[in-house]
């Protein structure tokens, strides 16, 4: 039905001696299935917040990185206006800032920096609206900037580059 699937997997009623280990153990295979379209989906919050090793075991292991939700093309969704970025040179850090007119329906931001032509990415919260960036990092110089928004359901803007001289 090209819809998304995600095992639930029960964080509670696990009847092992070592529950972190097994949950871990658990999203391993549902993405060794599950490929491209892996996500998982816990129940109750109450196995992660309750076991104190569960969350540093998740964090540090297959969560160790944030994730984009998947799109749900199916649901319609108007589109997201492509963001505006501003940049200021701020001695040694790109001093940025973006903003787009629908604004409220901007879930988050993905911001895209390249360094000596190698991209890296960060997911924002929608409430950071700028970024000083080290023009300098690891050595690297900055070369760009790029950002684009992203919404509740997954669907993203056309991102907005800048050069970085």
């Amino acid at each position: 039905m090209n819809r998304h699937l995600w095992p639930g997997l029960n964080t509670v009623e696990i009847k092992v001696s070592h529950r972190p280990t097994e949950i871990k153990n658990q999203i391993a295979i549902s993405r060794n299935i599950l490929k491209n379209d892996a996500g998982e989906i816990h129940w109750s919050i109450a196995g992660l917040t309750k076991n104190p090793n569960m969350l540093p075991t998740l964090k540090n292991g297959p969560y160790n990185e944030k994730a984009l939700v998947p799109k749900s093309p199916w649901i319609k969704a108007v589109p997201l206006q492509t963001p505006t970025l501003f940049i200021t040179d701020n001695g040694s850090f790109a001093q940025t800032n973006w903003s787009t007119k629908n604004a409220a329906d901007v879930f988050l931001w993905v911001l895209f920096t390249q360094y000596n032509g190698v991209w890296q990415t960060e997911i924002l919260t929608l409430d950071t609206l700028s970024k000083d960036i080290p023009k300098f990092k690891d050595g690297k110089k900055l070369n760009a900037v790029a950002i684009k928004a992203i919404d509740r359901l997954g669907n993203e803007s056309d991102y907005t580059a800048r050069k970085i001289k």
